[in-house]
């Protein structure tokens, strides 16, 4: 089995959380192509090893 965790380059914006002047924010939850993506990690459990791509 593989696991893997994509991280987005923009915030998405909270209703509890104040916006930050030094990030980056996408428009909603829905704007997949305005998160980009900066990393995408991968984990092989029958290997036991991780991979990061950038």
């Amino acid at each position: 089995m593989i696991l893997y965790d994509c991280e987005i380059k923009r915030a998405i914006e909270s209703d509890k959380s104040k916006r930050f002047p030094f990030f980056s924010y996408v428009d909603n939850w829905t704007d997949y192509v305005g998160m980009g993506i900066s990393c995408i990690c991968v984990y092989d459990y029958e290997t036991s090893e991780s991979r990061v791509f950038f």
